[in-house]
């Protein structure tokens, strides 16, 4: 009896130490699968997080990169402005600013030399110890039957002019005699 009785109470014993370890192994379970879901959660909430926070970042990043390249294009486009601009500008050298148009060569001579500076004026140069306009009277002093070729040409167009002149006046003189009609061509009026 109490073999049987001990037995018993053993066997008791292990169905409710069974039942214990199987009621810890469901409990256990259970708090397994609710850490487990709660861990995803967390790891899931961090992981939204974390992509935010990235995409932020990135987002700026991306933002920051278009300001900047932006920048730099305009930049860029003013630069070109500013380099066409100072391209466009005409820059004279020392030598053309020391030099004279022939403009101001021709008030700078006296004023029976202008035709013979017309003939050279493109042989004419200034150098760094005289100007066009000396250069030219001295160019004269050592040519100066060149000059007076140039300034006789000058003279005989001249007079070739005022005799064209004076003969169209004549001719309209004389047309307007012979419309008259009563006076020759070599009566006087008075």
């Amino acid at each position: 009896m109490i073999r049987e009785r001990c037995r018993s109470d053993r066997l008791a014993l292990r169905e409710r130490i069974a039942a214990l370890r199987s009621q810890a192994r469901e409990e256990s379970k259970e708090i397994e699968a609710g850490e487990i879901v709660g861990a995803r959660t967390a790891c899931g909430a961090h992981r939204a997080d974390a992509r935010r926070t990235s995409m932020d970042a990135v987002d700026e990043a991306q933002a920051a990169y278009e300001s900047e390249r932006s920048y730099w294009k305009d930049l860029r486009r003013i630069e070109r402005g500013n380099r066409a601009k100072a391209q466009s500008r005409t820059r004279s050298t020392a030598a053309e600013r020391r030099g004279e148009s022939d403009d101001e060569v021709r008030g700078n001579i006296s004023p029976e030399l202008p035709p013979a500076f017309e003939r050279i004026k493109r042989h004419i140069k200034a150098t760094p110890l005289m100007s066009r306009t000396e250069a030219f009277l001295h160019w004269a002093e050592e040519h100066p039957d060149e000059v007076f070729h140039a300034i006789e040409e000058k003279a005989e167009a001249a007079i070739r002019d005022f005799e064209e002149q004076e003969r169209a006046a004549l001719q309209g003189v004389r047309r307007r005699s012979r419309a008259s009609g009563s006076r020759g061509a070599d009566d006087v009026p008075f």
